[in-house]
């Protein structure tokens, strides 16, 4: 009986720590989505903007490159 009360008390405060654990990463990565949502938009505008830049300037390379095999 000793060792049934020992295990109901382990099973349920692993149980309460294995879910302390969840919600707190759960907070960390609401926390983080709200951070890249509302304080990063301007990065995802650069972000955007280098890679019409590097379409751009790839164009470009390539017909130089055609330009030379010619």
């Amino acid at each position: 009986m000793n060792i049934y009360k020992v295990l109901t008390v382990s099973l349920f405060l692993t149980t309460l720590l294995l879910t302390y654990n969840s919600c707190e990463k759960k907070r960390a990565l609401d926390s983080c989505i709200n951070d890249v949502t509302e304080k990063c938009s301007g990065l995802f505008e650069y972000a955007s903007a280098l890679e019409e830049e590097n379409a751009r300037l790839n164009n470009i390379l390539r017909e130089c490159r055609l330009n030379e095999s010619r």
